[in-house]
């Protein structure tokens, strides 16, 4: 090779490094800008990601623990039992007040559960979006440079929770509903300033790049495997690096979690700030664990193409076993094979005929674990379980009936030697014995 040519390959080579490390850093961070175009800014789609929040428990426990702390400091309840009865009796409103905080709090997770609440969630998401994007942007909130916090506004919950005991015979809140109107006394907090400045600067920069980055990282990868001198290598090592790229991304994401709910307000829930942040960035894990896997798919694919030993061995074996595939389909479908099995046939179809049972409760089992260990009863999560059984069950049975074809059903026969029992012997056939002439023994002669 001429020292020219070496040279251009050099150039090429480090063009291509450039490229593939260029991939590797913007592939994860277009997830990123992605999401933030695609969950937050959009106002519809922050909406629709918020909605899940509002059946949530952890969410739906925390604001009624809330609402009926916020009736209960409004009203003392316990000095208007107290002056209402005779003062021999006084000692009962400790204990009444108990039972009947108990009581609220019961009747604000009933009403927390039911459909109104969700709609009232996501009325006040869509009221809240403009100020947590101005938030994000780094811009002061409309309300005046003395906020704090980003949280949904939920007084309409105190007012239908008041109507709704005031119908149950607790009449001791009606005075309240007037003072409720104009002033905001429950909400679950989004977002503090502590928290938006640890992620404020990212957003802004995802939001302003837009789809420039994605566009950035597909030309990186598309020109990294152009410039190479082996494109195979040159896609492996994009997609090794865009993987742990992607790892790095996750761990940051992870990183980012604890931080958040660490400087969370002390007016909110840990749990409730935990989860908040899970279902904002529900989108965003997804993504990266997409992105995740495909690229550990495609390196895997370009490594078992590549000269590598391992690889060749590799291909081999999957090729031996297409192979033997191949043999047993054509088995399966050709007339002169089921007719003239051979004997390696014979004996691999005795396997899942003498263990049909086994293989049937396997994948029972194993649908069974999934259901009750992986925590997914929904009506959705137990429909795929029962179609994915019964895949693996259909599948069994065709194995099944390509085994009792070579076999001709049955299981415990090991080969043509055993395929038929031997007829018992015709007693009318005449013997070797009689043949020839051999007599029976004589008895002792005792005159001799």
């Amino acid at each position: 090779m001429s020292e020219q040519r070496l040279a251009g390959h050099r150039i090429r080579r480090s063009v291509t490094w450039v490229l593939v490390v260029l991939s590797a850093l913007l592939v994860p961070v277009s997830v990123l800008t992605v999401w933030a175009i695609h969950t937050i800014s959009d106002t519809d789609q922050y909406v629709a990601t918020m909605a899940p929040l509002a059946r949530e428990q952890v969410v739906t426990d925390y604001v009624a623990i809330k609402a009926t702390d916020v009736l209960f400091e409004k009203v003392d309840v316990e000095a208007r039992l107290k002056s209402a009865l005779p003062p021999k009796a006084s000692f009962v409103a400790a204990p009444v007040t108990r039972q009947l905080h108990g009581y609220v709090q019961d009747e604000f997770k009933t009403l927390l559960r039911s459909t109104w609440f969700q709609q009232a969630w996501d009325k006040g998401n869509r009221r809240l979006h403009s100020s947590l994007v101005t938030f994000l942007e780094g811009n002061q909130l409309p309300a005046g440079k003395k906020a704090q916090e980003i949280a949904i506004k939920l007084d309409p919950v105190l007012e239908r929770g008041i109507a709704q005991l005031h119908k149950r015979g607790v009449t001791v809140f009606d005075p309240l509903q007037a003072k409720l109107k104009n002033a905001t006394n429950l909400s679950v907090t989004v977002a503090s300033k502590p928290q938006v400045k640890s992620i404020r600067g990212l957003f802004h920069l995802a939001n302003q790049l837009s789809w420039v980055v994605p566009l950035v990282a597909l030309l990186a990868i598309v020109g990294a495997v152009g410039v190479a001198v082996d494109r195979r290598k040159a896609l492996l090592r994009v997609a090794i690096g865009v993987a742990i790229g992607t790892v790095v991304v996750l761990g940051l994401v992870a990183y980012e979690r604890n931080f958040i709910i660490s400087h969370a307000s002390s007016r909110a829930s840990p749990a409730v700030t935990g989860t908040v942040y899970d279902t904002l960035s529900q989108f965003l894990h997804d993504s990266l664990r997409l992105t995740l896997l495909v690229s550990i798919i495609v390196a895997a694919l370009l490594w078992l193409m590549g000269p590598a030993r391992w690889a060749w061995a590799l291909r081999g074996w999957a090729g031996r076993g297409l192979h033997w595939l191949g043999q047993r389909f054509g088995e399966l479908i050709s007339s002169a094979r089921r007719t003239h099995p051979s004997e390696h046939a014979k004996r691999m179809a005795h396997v899942p005929l003498e263990h049909a049972s086994g293989l049937r409760l396997l994948g029972v089992g194993v649908v069974t674990c999934i259901l009750v260990f992986g925590g997914n009863l929904s009506p959705g999560g137990i429909l795929w379980s029962v179609v994915g059984l019964a895949v693996y069950l259909a599948a069994v049975e065709l194995v099944l009936l390509w085994a009792r074809r070579l076999t001709g059903g049955r299981a415990g026969a090991k080969g043509p030697q055993a395929s038929l029992p031997a007829e018992p012997a015709d007693r009318s056939t005449v013997t070797a014995d009689s043949v020839s002439g051999v007599s029976s023994p004589q008895a002792p002669d005792h005159d001799r």
